[in-house]
């Protein structure tokens, strides 16, 4: 099946070995999930974890490629979606193989910004920070080199550090360190 987030924040990941984890995607409301196993078999080559609480929309497989068939619309906007993903996926292959740690970090920064956003109480602090551990995995760093790179963007005016959220003074900056466009 494929599965719609209607309501909820989701990572999705792969093991580059059995204990390290590479996120790939983070996912909010109203998006995909589960369209990686197509052409594949339908076997996921990827798992999701859930970050908050989900409401999930599940469409078995059969009738999600019957909608494709039958809308030459519906059919032409999930070629676009896979399209930007595989740009997407190309980019961060490229950036995790050939960029330094503060242009990986910066990317993990804004990818977050992406897709969570901003609280609606404060338009610079993100709705949703995910864990140092995850901004490591993302970034294909460890934990204490995501502490000292987050340190040093504190430092330079980027972002404030506030608990474990973050509140992004200079998104600019941090779109010009990361070398992507944003």
């Amino acid at each position: 099946h494929v599965i719609i987030l209607k309501k909820g924040k989701v990572k999705v990941y792969s093991f580059v070995d059995k204990e390290k984890e590479q996120i790939l995607r983070l996912v909010s409301d109203d998006q995909i999930l589960g369209h990686r196993s197509f052409g594949g078999g339908f076997k996921l080559p990827v798992s999701a974890t859930t970050l908050t609480q989900c409401d999930l929309v599940y469409i078995p497989v059969d009738v999600f490629l019957g909608a494709l068939k039958a809308n030459n619309d519906f059919c032409f906007q999930f070629m676009m979606f896979f399209a930007e993903e595989l740009k997407n996926s190309e980019q961060h292959i490229k950036l995790k193989g050939a960029k330094n740690l503060n242009q990986r970090v910066a990317t993990a920064i804004l990818d977050n910004v992406a897709a969570f956003g901003y609280s609606s109480f404060d338009q610079k602090t993100l709705d949703y920070t995910i864990s140092r551990k995850e901004f490591a995995n993302f970034s294909n760093t460890t934990y204490e080199s995501i502490v000292r790179t987050l340190k040093k963007f504190s430092e330079l005016g980027l972002l404030e550090i506030k608990g474990k959220n973050l509140k992004i003074l200079d998104e600019k900056g941090l779109v010009k360190i990361s070398t992507l466009n944003y």
